[in-house]
Parts: structure tokens; C-alpha cells; sequence
């Protein structure tokens, strides 16, 4: 296709809109042709008799001929990738991350119970062990060295927890940061840089 495409002069280029056109719109801009990508819901209406190779194209060229026809903005690489890192984020957010909260709170209740069995009652919360677990690293003497490495054990998993928590919900500022529409798009009310992104 490559082939037959930098044979040509340059020309106008219709593509429905999917999963790769993007890629090839870029491709085919290189080679110098003007490409117009347009979503399948407005080929649609063009689209005559069953849906195949030469009625697709009949109906691509009916629809980008159209006075007014909206096409889909082309997307560079980085625009991509960014939006594939929104799509892998939101899905690690909703499932690993979820899940790596629930270790953590898994291993602060850990703490908890074992610090009782110890006499040492704390409230429920992370924030308790968070604030007890260094004063009771601080007096090691009240303690059997035992236990008082198993806590630094346990207290280096919830920081290493902590820290992957961190790094998903640093990226979509991350992002933000290196991309004008990202914040251009944040100066509007209620637009973090999670939705940002993903416009």
C-alpha cells in the first residue's frame, strides 16, 4: 500500500476513522498528500448497498466531498501514546490500584493485630499506624529485636505500597505538564488533568 501511495502525486485522502488511521494518516502526510480522516458515523449515510472494499470507498469519497464535512483531528505519536497511557491508567486505576490500596490497608490492619497482641491497641486507620509505626521504631529498647525487624519489614511494604500509589496518581500531572492542551484544557472549571488527558 506504501508503495502505490508514494507512487502518486500528492492528492486528497479519505480514511473512516479506527484503530490505525491515525498511523496511516501520518504516514501518507509525509509523502506530501493531504489526509482526511472521518468518523464512521458520518460515512454512514453515504454508505450504498452491503458494507464492503468498494462500497467503504464509494462512501468515504461521497462523505469527505461533503460542504462541511467534520473530519477527526490528526494525532502526532505523542498524542497517542498519551492517550494510550490515559487508557491503561484509568483501567490500572480501577483495578491494580484498587488493588495495591487494598494490600496496603490489608497490611496496616497486619499491624494493627500484631501490635495488639502486644498491648498495643491502635484505632482503626492508616494514618494510626503511619504515626505510631516510626516511635515505635525510635524505642527499639522496649522491644525484642524480633519483632522490631519484622515492623521495619513491614513498614519498608507499606512505604514501597505508598510509593506505587504515588507514581499512578503523579502521571496524569505529569502529563499535564509537558502538554500545552493539556493545560490549556485545565484552565476550564471542574478539568483536572485526568480529564484533560483524555480529551
Amino acid at each position: 500500500m506504501m508503495t502505490f501511495f508514494s507512487g502518486l502525486s500528492p492528492c486528497l485522502i479519505g480514511i473512516e476513522a479506527c484503530g490505525s488511521s491515525h498511523y496511516w494518516a501520518r504516514e501518507l502526510t509525509r509523502m506530501g498528500h493531504t489526509v482526511r480522516i472521518i468518523p464512521p458515523k458520518l460515512v454512514k449515510p453515504y454508505l450504498k448497498g452491503n458494507k464492503n472494499d468498494a462500497n467503504d470507498t464509494a462512501a468515504i469519497c461521497g462523505a469527505i466531498s461533503r460542504p462541511g464535512m467534520r473530519f477527526v483531528a490528526l494525532k502526532s505519536e505523542a498524542q497517542q501514546t498519551l492517550q494510550a497511557e490515559h487508557r491503561v491508567r484509568v483501567r490500572v486505576r480501577v483495578r491494580v490500584r484498587a488493588r495495591i490500596i487494598r494490600e496496603r490497608t490489608a497490611l496496616c490492619n497486619e499491624i494493627r493485630g500484631l501490635l495488639s497482641e502486644f498491648g498495643l491497641v491502635l484505632p482503626v486507620g492508616i494514618r494510626h499506624v503511619r504515626k505510631i509505626l516510626p516511635e515505635i521504631l525510635s524505642q527499639q529498647e522496649q522491644w525484642n529485636d524480633r519483632f522490631i525487624r519484622l515492623l521495619c519489614e513491614l513498614s519498608e511494604e507499606m512505604q514501597m505500597l505508598d510509593e506505587r500509589i504515588s507514581r499512578y496518581d503523579r502521571r496524569p500531572h505529569e502529563a499535564a505538564r509537558d502538554d500545552i492542551r493539556i493545560k490549556r484544557l485545565m484552565e476550564i472549571e471542574s478539568f483536572g488533568p485526568i480529564v484533560a488527558s483524555a480529551l
